[in-house]
């Protein structure tokens, strides 16, 4: 049978803000019927049954990765607006598979946060949220997530270039391996191969987060390139004394 992945937003603040909605559907349209996403006061008891409120998130965010570790098909998402000199803020955390991430979204005056939180929001999701050709995840897609936990790169790397068919998901799983033992030339290439092989897939964003950014390095400034040479220094002719 196959698994459905519940995912609780719970927003602190007012209970007109459209943002948990609109989050929700990002969610839905990337995981179709794979995804159960509850909003507002359902979201909140649906926590309770869970054996923890909101409160319990905000005061003690460990009670989160230690909730998601112990139930893998559970995500917690906490959002919070705010303006702060004049600029609207988005502060989101996502609890997934025992560990807590965050991302905060900035907009200036007379500008909305939203779909800047919304698009943090589904790069840190994409690796969680199945797709179509791992809805019914294997032993293989759950060996990935535990090297992964076990910090098993090198592991890792190989078992997702083994894949007899590779899916997006694989291809994430690749690239993050590649980072993390810092061959950031393989990353790319493997990148550009998931670009080919799964266009617009909603993984790709988080991929590209996992590789990094190249830094272009200036060429040394010659020593005469102002076209001025050292001279040899001039004989003293004692004029510089104090007589």
């Amino acid at each position: 049978m196959e698994k459905i992945l519940l995912i609780l937003v719970l927003m602190g603040g007012p209970d007109t803000d459209p943002l948990p909605q609109r989050l929700a559907e990002s969610i839905t349209d990337a995981g179709g019927t794979r995804v159960q996403v509850v909003i507002g006061a359902e979201a909140v008891t649906e926590l309770a049954k869970q054996g923890i409120k909101d409160s319990d998130l905000v005061a003690t965010p460990a009670l989160g990765e230690q909730l998601t570790g112990q139930k893998p098909d559970l995500v917690i998402i906490r959002l919070e607006r705010r303006n702060s000199g004049g600029d609207g803020v988005i502060e989101s955390v996502v609890w997934s598979k025992g560990h807590v991430d965050r991302h905060v979204a900035i907009a200036g005056k007379s500008s909305d946060p939203t779909e800047g939180a919304v698009n943090g929001i589904m790069r840190m999701l994409g690796p969680v949220i199945p797709d179509e050709t791992s809805a019914a995840a294997g032993p293989d897609d759950e060996r990935l997530a535990q090297l992964v936990t076990q910090a098993e790169w090198a592991a890792l790397v190989e078992a997702s270039a083994n894949a007899p068919a590779k899916t997006a998901r694989h291809y994430y799983y690749h690239i993050l391996g590649l980072s993390r033992l810092g061959k950031h030339e393989a990353a790319e290439a493997a990148l550009a191969a998931m670009r080919a092989a799964w266009p617009g897939h909603f993984m790709i964003a988080s991929a590209e987060t996992l590789v990094a950014p190249k830094v272009i390095q200036q060429e040394p400034v010659s020593d005469d390139a102002d076209g001025l040479r050292d001279s040899a220094p001039a004989p003293d002719d004692g004029s510089n004394v104090l007589k």
